[in-house]
Formats: C-alpha cells, structure tokens, sequence
C-alpha cells in the first residue's frame, strides 16, 4: 500500500485527520499536503474536510471501496505466497506414543530419507497422546500417528485396522489346556481362521495371569469387562507407553498380553513356544491413522510422508 492510500485508510478508520496523523506517527500538516496531493493528482476531493467527524465525498467513498478491495487482495497474496513457501518446506515434525507409532515410524521415515534425503526430521515419540495432539493443535507438531482423532479438530489418514489378540508362552501354567483353540501366528495375523476358534467365554482364562494394561489404554476401553475379570500378573509395569517391554516380559514367562496385530507381527516368534488367541469381543478394532490438523494445506513434506505411508500399509 502507498503512503497516500495508508493515509486515507487511517483517516476512514478513525474519521479524524489529527487522530490519523497522532496513529500514524506524522505532523497533521503533512498528512494534509499529502492526501491534498493525491486528491489533485486524482481530480477529486476524497473527505469532506468542512464535517466532524470527517466524511466522505461521494467520489471518496468509492475510491473507498477499491482501498478496501486492495488491501483484500493485498492481504490474500501475502496468505498465498506464505502458504507457498510452507507448502515447499524441506521439515517436517513428526508424533506418535503407541505402539504402532514405535513401529512404522523409522520405516516410513527411512524411506522418506531414501526419496526425499533433504527433508529435515523432527521426531517426538516421547509424549503422552493427549500432549502430542495440545501440540498439533499448536502447530508445534504435522502429524502424529494415532489410534484415535477428534474430528471436529483434525483430519486423518487411515492406514490399517488391527484386532487385539492374546499371547503367551505355550509353558505358561494353564496355557495347555487352551491348546485346542491356539492358532498359528500367520492365522492370528492374517485372520484366516475358523470363527469357532474365537473365545467368548473370558473364564476360560481364569487361571492365567495377564500384564495389566493401563486404565487409560486403547486394550482397556476396548474389552473392560475382560480386563477387570481377568487375573493381573504380580509383575507391573508403571509409566511406559511402549507395549514391546510386555511383550519381552512375557517371553520370559512373567504373564500373559493382550496385544494388537502390530505388535505379534513385529515381533517374530521363531522359536515357535507361543500360544495365540482370538478374542471374540465387539469392537475389538483400533486403527491407526496419521491425522493433521483439520483444514491445514499439506506441506509437500507431510504429503511425500502420507503418500510412503500408504504405500508401506496397504
């Protein structure tokens, strides 16, 4: 905007030209001189300078009208070309505190280095879910990998849905006599198995003790019920978000974990000493979602991200 027109804006907003001059940090004689300039450089006068307040002639109220229009497009081109510079940004922050998240993240971020080797990476796996969404709500944040998304603030890619299952050493007192209804691990993963082979009945588990999970966990929402009949392993763990130290406590023969797809499928069984079971509860799906603050403009970052991410989880 010129300085003239930044004069007669001031001059319309406050409808004083001793207000404007103070606002805009210059003597009232040369704001005159200088709208006087313009006014005959134009053809027209703009105020009615006899009025006070300050009125506009009907010449100046639609050179009015086109100020406004030109500070509108003026302001959209700024918007424009920011989102422009944003929209190529080499950096990209990334979140997540699930299990899933521990998983793919390096996958997909490795990739994202072999096609894209000047994206510059921030990585934050070390928060509580509840703070990494406070700080996508902030913009401090992309993306973070979820298993759960407010839709009336963000938006979200799904990537897969996953069951949670039981695992649990086949020498585990009482694991013996569920042999009938242990499944494979390429069943569990795959879901190819007889619906027969679901559990339903949660005291056939009665002389097994699980790893509690938390109260707050995805498992607990999802099979209360379960998670409360159930015996608790006399081992506990406290302020972890990763669920793999369950699933190496149980290698070990300290309990038995409920736990989703993603974690077995991680974690290889090669010395085939594990029972898998099938849990045959309603709304036993998580999913996990790479989810953004709704209405942002993707960066070419966050789309190369979702766009590999898509690729990998099919």
């Amino acid at each position: 905007m010129k300085k003239a027109e930044e004069y007669v804006y001031k001059i319309c907003q406050t409808k004083s030209f001793s207000v404007a001059a103070k606002e805009l940090y210059v003597s009232q004689p040369a704001l005159s001189k200088t709208i006087k300039n313009l006014e005959t450089e134009l053809g027209y006068e703009i105020f009615n300078r006899n009025h006070y307040p300050v009125t506009l002639t009907r010449e100046g109220e639609l050179y009015a009208e086109y100020l406004e229009e030109a500070i509108t497009l003026e302001k959209n081109l700024t918007k424009r070309i920011s989102s422009l510079h944003e929209n190529n940004s080499k950096k990209l922050s990334v979140g997540g505190s699930n299990s899933a998240a521990y998983h793919i993240i390096p996958k997909i971020c490795g990739e994202l280095n072999r096609r894209f080797p000047k994206t510059e990476l921030v990585i934050d796996v070390g928060e509580s879910t509840r703070a990494l969404f406070d700080r996508l709500s902030q913009g401090a944040l992309d993306i973070v990998i979820a298993t759960t998304c407010d839709f009336s603030k963000f938006d979200a890619v799904k990537l897969w849905s996953e069951k949670y299952v039981v695992v649990v050493r086949k020498d585990y007192p009482g694991a013996e006599k569920l042999s009938k209804y242990a499944l494979s691990r390429d069943e569990i993963l795959t879901g190819n198995f007889s619906k027969e082979k679901e559990i339903t009945d949660y005291q056939m588990f009665k002389d097994i003790e699980f790893f509690k999970p938390g109260i707050n966990s995805n498992a607990w929402k999802k099979m209360p019920e379960f998670m409360s009949q159930c015996k608790h392993s006399s081992c506990r763990l406290i302020n972890f978000r990763r669920m793999d130290i369950h699933y190496k406590l149980m290698l070990e023969g300290l309990g038995a974990l409920i736990a989703p797809q993603t974690v077995i499928s991680e974690n290889a069984d090669d010395k085939n000493e594990l029972y898998y079971f099938a849990l045959g509860i309603e709304d036993n799906n998580r999913q996990a979602m790479l989810v953004y603050k709704k209405d942002r403009q993707l960066t070419n970052s966050m789309q190369n991200f979702i766009n590999i991410a898509q690729e990998l989880y099919k």
